[in-house]
């Protein structure tokens, strides 16, 4: 090679070094890292100094995935759903346009907690309620797993009172009345249901209750026993009380004891022989309380 050649080519190399020197040195900042960590997914940001950046210039990585993203500017988000709940280590780094790359942050700890909310009943039964009473029930609805639990709790009847109707706490007491002042008697149960929703899933519970009157009443009235028709004492008199029938001179005909607790006692027309009583009208006494009935 000759003497001018060989200069070209120490001139040359000359210039690709300091081409080579003169590309940006980067450092990279890593504690703007944020995490949100009771709510999937987590979403951390990375930042590095801007040093002589331009935008598109810059990649970031999850760490434990080798993914690099394409970013631009000074910051970039990344949002990834985590497998499960635990406390995951999360490192990151960037590299430049050049290929050259920062080395890893130190280690950050996320703890992914999931929210799972939990009650302690799937039912209410408020069994039998005299007309125009209340009653009140509880339940709980806490969280079984981890984190904050909040959520509003509604029901499908208006004679369902809820307190408290929202919630955000971890274990919480629900107190739940019924109002029997606008509902009627009957022997089929009236039902209602009621709903949580929150930032932990969704729960249902089922309500059910008996209205029956306040005190008693006897029903059918009037009654044909010898057509096999039997004579209903009904209320919320009639759990364990005494009553007795009398004929219009106030004899004693029939004694009826409630003896298990029941709302309901039935009378099938006969006296205390077994015979079935004459057509006519006759009188229940149970206390101070009395009333007619009469037999066709």
């Amino acid at each position: 090679m000759c003497r001018r050649s060989r200069l070209w080519s120490i001139l040359a190399l000359s210039v690709l070094v300091l081409l080579l020197s003169a590309a940006p040195s980067l450092s990279f900042l890593y504690d703007g890292i944020h995490w949100a960590d009771s709510d999937l997914p987590v979403t951390w940001q990375i930042n590095q100094d801007g040093t002589a950046d331009t935008a598109g210039e810059f990649n970031a990585v999850r760490a434990g995935y080798q993914v690099w993203e394409n970013v631009s500017g000074s910051s970039a988000t990344i949002s990834h759903s985590w497998p499960g709940q635990m406390t995951y280590q999360v490192k990151a780094k960037a590299k430049d346009s050049y290929g050259g790359e920062s080395a890893w942050s130190v280690a950050r700890s996320i703890t992914i907690r999931v929210i799972l909310l939990a009650v302690d009943l799937s039912s209410l039964d408020f069994g039998e309620l005299g007309k125009g009473s209340s009653k009140t029930m509880t339940f709980r609805a806490y969280n079984a797993g981890a984190g904050t639990l909040s959520g509003s709790i509604t029901a499908n009847r208006d004679w369902i009172t809820l307190n408290p109707s929202s919630f955000a706490g971890n274990d919480n007491t629900i107190s739940v009345t019924i109002e029997t002042a606008g509902l009627v008697e009957s022997l089929t149960p009236y039902s209602g249901l009621i709903t949580i929703a929150s930032n932990g899933g969704g729960e249902s519970i089922e309500v059910s209750l008996l209205v029956i009157p306040s005190g008693i009443v006897a029903y059918p009235n009037p009654f044909s026993p010898s057509l096999g028709t039997n004579l209903i004492f009904w209320g919320n008199s009639v759990p364990y009380v005494k009553i007795q029938i009398l004929n219009l001179a106030g004899e004693l005909v029939k004694v009826l004891e409630e003896k298990y607790g029941s709302s309901m006692l039935s009378w099938d027309g006969r006296n205390e022989q077994g015979n079935l009583v004459t057509r006519g009208v006759y009188i229940f006494s149970m206390g101070a309380f009395s009333g007619k009935i009469a037999i066709k």
